[in-house]
């Protein structure tokens, strides 16, 4: 039975920053920064008990909801009693010192490593969604299509790799994901996969998210691309919409000299 029928939606929680150096590893390789809102499942007492996605920047979502899910929150009063809620907390991940040639640098490998991914906006009637994508880079790069799904999303997992973690930790959540070597990369490669949405979630925003990540073995330097879908419903059914604060790309780390 969906619980959350007896929540009640609180209003925002003041946003958290996180200076630049404590983003995660792949975000300071990138210099990629961003503004994460996270939908927190708040219990009686204050204690987060679940957290997810309701603005993405895949990249630095797990830490994201790291942050939140350390928090504690003053209980929601409903008619003077302690009652569940769910919070939005927006987890500002502070920009790097400007670097002109790292912009520069990082436009120029983004520009190189192509990937595309179309992905169905409805479900089929067996409540399935479907998503194609095609990828194109160099032979020095491997490239990991690492897929972020909300809480009780079943994503189907055939002919994935090792799951990848995006975040620091040894607890850091481990998401599935699709490889390519780079002779594939080179000469251009594709791949799908499905997966279907909860009827009734706990979570009242969530979001899909794709992320695609080019390392080249050679020098350790990486290309992100990103995309994401928020999770929406209208008097037809669910929908996936485009979510506009992903980061389209980013790429490091930039040398001095190189």
């Amino acid at each position: 039975m969906r619980h959350v029928l007896l929540l009640l939606l609180a209003s925002p929680v003041f946003a958290q920053t996180v200076p630049w150096r404590d983003a995660p590893k792949l975000a300071l390789d990138t210099r990629l920064s961003g503004t994460v809102v996270v939908e927190a499942l708040v219990d009686s007492i204050g204690n987060v008990t679940a957290a997810g996605i309701a603005r993405s920047n895949p990249a630095i979502d797990d830490a994201a909801i790291a942050r939140v899910r350390a928090m504690h929150f003053e209980p929601l009063l409903s008619h003077g009693r302690a009652v569940a809620s769910l919070r939005q907390v927006p987890v500002v991940f502070e920009a790097p010192p400007g670097n002109g040639p790292a912009d520069t640098w990082a436009a120029e490998r983004c520009a190189e490593a192509k990937f595309t991914i179309d992905v169905d906006v409805r479900p089929d009637s067996s409540g399935r969604f479907e998503a194609r994508w095609n990828a194109k880079g160099s032979k020095s790069q491997e490239l990991y299509v690492i897929v972020l799904m909300p809480d009780e999303a079943v994503l189907d997992t055939t002919q994935s790799w090792v799951p990848q973690q995006l975040a620091n930790g040894v607890d850091a959540p481990a998401w599935p994901s699709w490889h390519r070597q780079g002779r594939e990369l080179n000469k251009g490669t594709s791949g799908t996969f499905s997966f279907t949405l909860p009827n009734a979630p706990w979570w009242n925003l969530g979001r899909v998210a794709v992320l695609a990540l080019f390392h080249d073995r050679f020098d350790n330097r990486s290309v992100v691309r990103q995309k994401a879908w928020r999770v929406d419903r209208d008097s037809v059914g669910t929908m996936l919409v485009g979510d506009p604060g992903a980061v389209p790309c980013a790429a490091g780390p930039w040398h001095q000299g190189f």
